[in-house]
């Protein structure tokens, strides 16, 4: 069974670019994932960027501009 967990918790109104929590997944026996999002509102004309980074020594995670 792979890992489980919630990038973001359920039922959560984001409004605003941020950075989430680190997660350890070296634990992970295949490292492969699973990514389920769903979106349950949204208004016209609005987009969404999604990015999830990977770093070997849990701190450095470079740097990515919009």
């Amino acid at each position: 069974m792979g890992m489980e967990l919630d990038l973001i918790p359920p039922d959560t109104f984001v409004d605003k670019n941020g950075d989430g929590e680190k997660f350890d997944i070296s634990a992970s026996a295949t490292r492969t994932f699973y990514c389920l999002l769903l979106i349950t509102a949204q208004l016209e004309q609005e987009s969404l960027d999604v990015s999830i980074w990977g770093s070997e020594d849990g701190e450095n995670f470079g740097t990515h501009r919009f």
